[in-house]
């Protein structure tokens, strides 16, 4: 069988990595973040909506 050696550099390398659990909240805050920008233009774009009509309505019981 053969063997693999690692050089001292290659360990530091290794050693300097972040944990698991932190590369996994990377990858889930990589992924989250452009539904989250989605979604806080959706909810934009309903509260111009919501404005809006509100607005009519309320010119429409001044009359």
């Amino acid at each position: 069988m053969g063997h693999n050696y690692v050089d001292e550099a290659k360990v530091k390398a290794l050693a300097q990595l972040p944990g698991k659990q932190e590369l996994l909240g990377q990858v889930v805050g990589s992924l989250t973040a452009p539904l989250t920008g989605l979604v806080n233009v959706l909810q934009g774009n309903l509260r111009g909506l919501i404005q809006v009509l509100t607005a009519m309505q309320n010119a429409k019981s001044k009359m």
